[in-house]
């Protein structure tokens, strides 16, 4: 790649533009839309199409950034791919996906050999060529979006039989789409370009991919050392894109040299050498996860830069005229998907309950098939990119109309373990504490000189052997089990918050309860092992390791002696107390406009489960936590303002004082 001068202004201005994009996309994600649309869409605007700030001819010159996005997308399906957690729906995950790709293809390929008969672009193509344009268009359709679907599954905690498989089949058929999208093209062009399909050309084709998988597993070899090695995160993240960019960048000089050199033609598929990369670092090598930390790390900036390029280059006059005709595409796909997966699902000996309704779990497409559109825009400059505006067309409506249906379809199977919404505050702060020990008994005596309602429960508490426990005014409960009915039977429900002070397991047993049938604000676990961090983080339970929050203390008192006293409440009449704002008369309401008294400050604000510092000129939103700090009459003040206790009125600014200013 050479790098002129005349280059760098480009590239200023387009990532200026990729900053906005990326805000965009921020703003759509949290209107429920998926991101890439949003992304998308700023490209169409800052494109030649609409405004221009992307010019003509400027996504050529950006050809690098679509190869390095590229790599990215192939090593990322090709991580998704873990064998181990296939293993158990081999049969049925192998029909499905035999099934869908097949029906994909074939539907997929007759329904565009019609449909684009009626665009001028491809109206001179003899029906030969237009055949296999339409073939091209057919392996596209089959491209899914891991990605999404695993967020989906993660949001909605889904599991079960269904689910399993759904991942399975979205995951396999990524690497598939792959392989048949290279021997179609191969073949596409051979017939396009007028040379001859004879055991040569079969040779050449068989080669290519061979070539391209050894390759692929050199590079993931490669990776995986790099990942192990001692070296910066960036760098090894800049490493691994820059290898594969090589695989896209050398890709044509190696077809060059051996068409010129050599009796055979030898060319390499570089998506699938990184998709065969991204498979061997995870399934091959101790690196996966820190593989997809890195993936994980380097994804969206890589989706901002690739999406919002593919969008400046959509020609809005080309869609205009061909939006029905990606519609019609778009229901052959829908048509097509339920084909393949009932068939696929009957053969594999899958409920027929889970036939019937499995189709809506594959409708989602991303990254691979636009990566495989931009593919065939490069390869046929005369026709290629009315064609991936079609294709892109398309992605786009099953990227939207996807993960609705995948949602609904994990929960009409019960397969779905959302957490249930969190209950009104009913204006007295409870918290269950199960266990009682000394830890138990000791922090149930500091929760109740802070005011909260407090109630212990336990197995054992018909036979506690401390008298000085069974005699004291704490209100201890006897628990028989830990199943939702006993639970409920201690007003659970009315809890603000819930420690758990057992074994790991009878901890997560009770915290997937809590999560998916009663929706407690604030769940805290006494962790014993740090092996199931992540079992608790998935559930939105903080946990205490004590040996590290040990640690962690004896680190803060050497070096923040005056605030450790503070959070332990020791030797300072100031205290840490966290609130919600209830109040609706404080919605919108600047901070510094709260009658704060000079003893107290609002040090942060969590939310939707982001921190804010915040400032006097902070708005309040019903539903914030503010941590506050101050002494015991300032903070209950606060606390019957903010939970509505008090009635609130607004006040001139003037009027009030200037703590948080």
């Amino acid at each position: 790649m050479h790098l002129d001068t005349s280059l760098i202004p480009v590239l200023a201005g387009f990532a200026l533009i990729a900053m906005g994009a990326s805000r965009i996309g921020d703003t759509f994600g949290r209107l429920r839309l998926p991101l890439i649309t949003g992304f998308l869409l700023t490209g169409v605007l800052a494109g030649p199409s609409v405004l221009g700030l992307i010019p003509h001819g400027a996504p050529e010159h950006l050809r690098f950034l679509d190869q390095i996005s590229l790599a990215f997308i192939g090593l990322a399906a090709g991580g998704e791919l873990y064998l181990k957690e296939l293993r158990g729906h081999l049969r049925s995950v192998a029909w499905i996906t035999g099934g869908q790709v097949a029906m994909t293809l074939l539907l997929g390929t007759l329904g565009a050999f019609f449909l684009f008969a009626h665009v001028p672009v491809f109206a001179n193509l003899p029906p030969t060529g237009l055949l296999f344009v339409a073939a091209l268009a057919g392996s596209i359709l089959i491209a899914r979006s891991p990605s999404s679907a695993i967020a989906i599954v993660r949001e909605l905690r889904a599991r079960g039989p269904f689910t399993q498989t759904a991942l399975g089949v979205t995951v396999i058929i990524d690497a598939v789409v792959i392989v048949v999208f290279s021997t179609v093209a191969a073949m596409a062009g051979a017939a396009l370009l007028g040379h001859s399909m004879g055991p040569g050309f079969l040779v050449s084709l068989v080669l290519d991919i061979a070539i391209s998988v050894l390759l692929g597993w050199i590079l993931g070899r490669i990776i995986a050392l790099l990942l192990g090695a001692t070296i910066p995160k960036a760098v090894t993240m800049a490493a691994t894109l820059l290898l594969g960019w090589g695989v896209f960048h050398f890709a044509e000089p190696l077809h060059r040299w051996t068409s010129a050199v050599l009796p055979v033609t030898i060319g390499l598929e570089p998506l699938l050498a990184c998709l065969i990369a991204g498979m061997t670092v995870t399934n091959f090598t101790d690196q996966r996860q820190r593989f997809a930390a890195t993936l994980h790390d380097m994804g969206p900036p890589i989706y901002v830069v690739f999406f919002t390029l593919t969008g400046a280059s959509i020609d809005l006059g080309v869609l205009a005229g061909t939006w029905r005709i990606a519609l019609a595409l778009t229901g052959v796909r829908l048509a097509a998907i339920a084909v393949g997966s009932g068939l696929g699902g009957v053969l594999g000996g899958a409920p027929g309950r889970h036939n019937r309704l499995a189709w809506a779990a594959y409708i989602t497409q991303a990254g691979v098939g636009l990566g495989l559109a931009k593919e065939v825009a490069d390869e046929f400059p005369s026709w290629g990119g009315e064609f991936a505006t079609i294709l892109i067309a398309v992605i786009v409506i099953n990227q939207i109309i996807g993960p609705p249906f995948l949602k609904w379809v994990l929960r009409r199977l019960g397969e779905s373990h959302q957490s249930m919404p969190r209950p009104d505050f009913d204006g007295t702060q409870d918290v269950l504490i199960l266990g009682l020990d000394n830890q138990a008994v000791a922090l149930a005596r500091r929760l109740m000189k802070h005011g909260w309602n407090v109630r212990l429960a336990s197995r054992r508490a018909n036979r506690i052997a401390d008298e000085e426990v069974a005699a004291s005014d704490l209100d201890i409960r006897p628990l028989q089990s830990l199943d939702l009915p006993c639970l409920q039977r201690l007003d659970i429900s009315g809890a603000e918050a819930v420690v758990l002070l057992a074994s790991d397991e009878e901890n997560l047993q009770v915290a997937e309860l809590l999560f998916e049938n009663v929706g407690t604000g604030t769940i805290v676990a006494h962790m014993h092992d740090r092996a199931n961090a992540d079992r608790y983080r998935e559930l939105g339970v903080l946990t205490a390791d004590p040996a590290e929050a040990f640690t962690g203390l004896i680190d803060h008192m050497v070096r923040s002696p005056a605030a450790s006293q503070l959070l332990l409440g020791e030797g300072s009449e100031q205290d840490l107390v966290e609130m919600e704002v209830r109040n609706p008369a404080l919605q919108g309401v600047a901070l510094q406009e709260v009658n704060l008294s000079l003893e107290t400050l609002v040090l942060s604000i969590v939310r939707r489960g982001r921190q804010i510092v915040c400032h006097g000129f902070t708005r309040l939103e019903v539903g914030d936590h503010l941590l506050a700090m101050g002494d015991d009459k300032g903070l209950e003040d606060l606390r019957r303002v903010v939970e509505g206790g008090t009635h609130w009125q607004h006040q001139p600014r003037s009027s009030l004082p200037d703590a948080n200013k």
